[in-house]
């Protein structure tokens, strides 16, 4: 059973990507939401680790932080899809940790983004 808000919010996307074309769907995906979401809630966990590189609880209490409210800004597409846009969040902080860069978040997001 698919949740109606996500069916709907999906037959957004999909309609975007046949209208659009391919180029525009992957130009808006990647400039839209993976640009400015990657900002917004993956530079404070890397803020932190720059400030305090060994302060590894804190960048766990940031990272969670910065997963769930990404999970929780994405709860309008179905309540169904927060428990996967949580685990999405995290590993697109882990990766922007890892590498110490969002560059990696973001190309990895706007590849998943359509999807």
């Amino acid at each position: 059973m698919v949740d109606p808000a996500e069916h709907a919010a999906r037959k957004t996307r999909q309609t975007e990507a046949t209208t659009l074309g391919l180029y525009s769907a992957l130009a808006t995906a990647f400039l839209g939401a993976s640009l400015f979401e990657e900002i917004v809630f993956r530079s404070l966990p890397l803020i932190v680790q720059r400030w305090r590189p060994h302060a590894t609880i804190l960048i766990a209490i940031t990272a969670t932080t910065s997963a769930t409210l990404f999970a929780i800004a994405h709860s309008d597409f179905g309540t169904a899809n927060v428990a996967s846009t949580f685990l999405s969040g995290a590993i697109y902080t882990a990766l922007a940790l890892y590498t110490r860069s969002l560059w990696p978040s973001i190309m990895a997001h706007g590849i998943t983004t359509r999807s």
